[in-house]
């Protein structure tokens, strides 16, 4: 893959937030011409800081303190703005971690796709929409000229992000930023996207950087990696010689292996029967059933696109359904959110996908957090601060670090953390999680997982877990449905579903998450037989 010579140099590079905290400090990162370089690290380690430095970019409040950025013999770090646009319409350009923040909701997908390469002189409207096609046909998205005509909440996360990296390789850029691409995507689907993303950057002779705190990932993928860690670099060299050294260098007690799921009540505390659901014309549920045990955690699991995200929708009331049913603790819920009891809405949150347009990046994490405190009212003022700090120390986000921070400072793991905090704070006993450990690394998955696992022992809240990690669904849920093309096709009890699949879809979802790695990324292990 690569060329003679570094396209991009980066020196001593230092960056600090409005409040003088360090989240670069002397750092030093080279992409050579054609070469893919990974930038791996914890959440809030400050890859996402260092990639996007790479685009003469720094987030609102920040600033670049000293270091160079040279862009050939151009230095970012003192380009005007005029100019870093130019360069960002022609040279450089992005691939974000929530694709959902990145498109208009107002708009189709395919003028979006589109778009920039238009915009910019650099192709044909013509020409953009076939070469659209046939990138959306390569990152096996079904239908490409359907899925064009769609609105961005008409398609899964996973195919929405598909799309972002089809529109940023559209624009045939000198350097690519991909900010965790794959998160949203489950393993088969990742496996896929990565190897048109490093055909993509050997074909056009493109270079890239990309982000992520999957080194399993990286490591199929880049030809060089970059371990960040507290705002520095700690080690850079050839992809297989920094992950033998990482590994060499890795300390940590696993879980212990005893330790599953808590046991739950044979209740329902809700109860999916025969839903029929879609966008538009089109349908993406067809007649699901779906039971959640009061206390219980359920799993709904895979590939993208399958439906379940829309499921978490139909629950909360943001996609009513056109058939079925959704009963609550055993009486039946309105299909329109707008129609329910506030004792019910509370009762029922949900954590999404993509933090990003989940957060106001107006308001402070204080703010968001103690919002629905307010709107549930019985508390004092210094008693909801007290709650909002309670709930940043179970999420492992120091209060004094962060109260007064904004969405816009925060790492992807962090901006999700303060999302489940916030969900936590009106004391639901029905808990819709959506992928929400795709943005974190594993420590911070962990984090995660086990506190939900204690509040399930603590609070007997319940859990609609969704998911493509299947270690997570077997650390944390007692049963399984697996969704394929809007349908259950096989559900029982987790241990069941994944030593014994009798369908094809677990055998391959299972399949895939053993050959690319994911059971092995996490503490937790699915044994399959």
């Amino acid at each position: 893959m690569t060329g003679a010579g570094p396209i991009m140099r980066i020196r001593g590079l230092s960056v600090e937030s409005a409040a003088g905290q360090r989240l670069l400090s002397d750092a030093d990162l080279e992409v050579g011409r054609g070469e893919l370089v990974g930038l791996v690290g914890a959440s809030g380690a400050g890859k996402t800081t260092l990639g996007l430095a790479a685009l003469g970019h720094v987030r609102r409040g920040c600033r670049i303190v000293g270091g160079q950025i040279l862009l050939g013999d151009e230095d970012l770090a003192v380009a005007s703005p005029r100019r870093l646009r130019e360069l960002r319409r022609t040279r450089l350009t992005y691939v974000a971690q929530s694709a959902a923040s990145a498109f208009n909701p107002a708009h189709q997908l395919m003028p979006q796709i589109v778009e920039g390469a238009v915009r910019y002189g650099l192709t044909s409207c013509t020409e953009a929409v076939r070469e659209a096609l046939h990138l959306l046909e390569r990152f096996d998205v079904p239908d490409p000229v359907t899925f064009g005509a769609r609105y961005p909440h008409q398609v899964s996360g996973g195919q929405l992000q598909r799309a972002m990296i089809a529109m940023a390789m559209l624009c045939q850029p000198d350097i690519v930023v991909f900010d965790e691409p794959t998160t949203a995507l489950d393993v088969a689907t990742q496996a896929e996207v990565l190897a048109v993303i490093g055909e993509a950057v050997s074909m056009t002779g493109a270079s890239g950087i990309y982000i992520s705190h999957d080194l399993e990932l990286v490591a199929r993928v880049v030809d060089r990696v970059s371990v960040v860690d507290g705002g520095r670099v700690v080690r850079s060299g050839p992809t297989a010689q920094a992950l033998a050294a990482i590994a060499r260098d890795q300390t940590g007690a696993t879980l212990d292996a005893d330790d599953g799921p808590a046991n739950a009540t044979c209740d329902a505390i809700l109860a999916l029967d025969g839903i029929v659901a879609g966008y538009s014309a089109t349908p993406v549920l067809h007649g699901v059933s779906v039971s959640v045990p009061a206390g219980g955690a359920v799993g709904l699991v895979g590939r993208s696109g399958s439906g379940k995200s829309s499921i978490a929708r139909v629950v909360t009331g943001l996609l009513p359904p056109t058939a079925g049913t959704i009963a609550f603790e055993g009486r039946r819920l309105d299909p329109r959110w707008s129609k329910r009891a506030r004792s019910d809405l509370a009762a029922i949150q949900l954590v999404y996908q993509s933090p990003d347009t989940a957060l106001n990046p107006s308001q402070t994490v204080e703010r968001i957090i103690s919002r629905p405190l307010e709107i549930a009212g019985g508390l004092s003022k210094d008693a909801r601060q007290e709650r909002v700090r309670e709930l940043l120390d179970v999420m492992g986000l120091p209060p004094a670090e962060f109260l007064g921070r904004r969405p816009g400072t925060l790492s992807g793991g962090q901006k999700q953390r303060v999302a489940i905090a916030r969900a936590l704070a009106s004391e639901p006993r029905l808990l819709v999680c959506d992928e929400i450990t795709s943005a974190l690394d594993a420590d911070a998955a962990d984090l995660v997982i086990d506190r939900l696992a204690e509040l399930r022992r603590t609070h007997s809240i319940s859990l609609l877990f969704i998911s493509h990690e299947l270690a997570m669904v077997r650390a944390i849920c007692d049963q399984v449905v697996v969704l394929e093309s809007g349908r259950v096709v096989e559900a029982g009890p987790t241990d069941q579903v994944f030593t014994n699949p009798q369908s094809v879809v677990t055998r391959h979802l299972i399949d895939a998450d053993l050959r690319y790695g994911t059971v092995s990324s996490t503490t937790r292990e699915v044994p399959v037989q």
